[in-house]
């Protein structure tokens, strides 16, 4: 095992979802936007830089973990991130369609694992929260009293201006063409090209 253990904590509307309204201002095209793929895989190997462990067990709980709100199709998603080793938790909207189960699971999961290990050795791990809600701040300064070391990591327009005035906190707008993809729409064969994006819109 590597001696640097990172524990991800993935708050999907932040990262997945927001990736797609990024990518769309970046390019000024919404309809594109909505074609962008975030690389999970891509994303992970991004966030360890090949400085530790990413993917384990500890304390009987798989890392990382993903918190996500339903909609069902989003379930080929769910499916293929468990199948990469990702622990997922996905929620129910509620009739607002409000996510904060998703950050108040995030959080409690986060602090959690502080609570376990604070009487441990931690200066060789890393708490790292994939999203930029100011609710998370407390993982920060929780997280360092217990010898970690705490990062962020979240699309600049999405992330809380608290969030973003801390010393590890990580934009991930300059590389969002590094962790993932652009689905193809145009298609070129003998009778010309044809653009699928302008003929079926996107369901988003």
């Amino acid at each position: 095992m590597a001696s640097n253990q990172i524990f991800a904590f993935v708050d999907n509307s932040n990262i997945f979802i927001e990736s797609q309204k990024v990518y769309g201002i970046i390019h000024n095209d919404f309809g594109m936007g909505r074609r962008y793929r975030l690389d999970f895989g891509k994303l992970f190997k991004y966030i360890a830089q090949k400085r530790g462990d990413i993917f384990f067990e500890s304390h009987g709980v798989t890392y990382p973990k993903l918190y996500g709100s339903e909609p069902p199709k989003m379930d080929s998603l769910w499916k293929f991130l468990e199948i990469l080793g990702v622990n997922v938790k996905v929620f129910t909207r509620n009739a607002f369609n409000k996510e904060k189960e998703v950050d108040t699971a995030l959080v409690w999961d986060a602090a959690e694992l502080i609570i376990k290990t604070r009487n441990q050795v931690n200066h060789n791990k890393t708490i790292v929260i994939a999203g930029g809600d100011r609710d998370f701040l407390k993982i920060y300064t929780e997280g360092k009293k217990a010898g970690y070391k705490v990062e962020f990591y979240c699309w600049e327009h999405s992330t809380s201006y608290e969030i973003k005035k801390l010393p590890t906190y990580y934009n991930l707008t300059p590389v969002i063409d590094e962790i993932g993809f652009l689905e193809k729409y145009k298609f070129e064969h003998d009778f010309g090209e044809i653009n699928w994006g302008k003929v079926i819109p996107y369901d988003n």
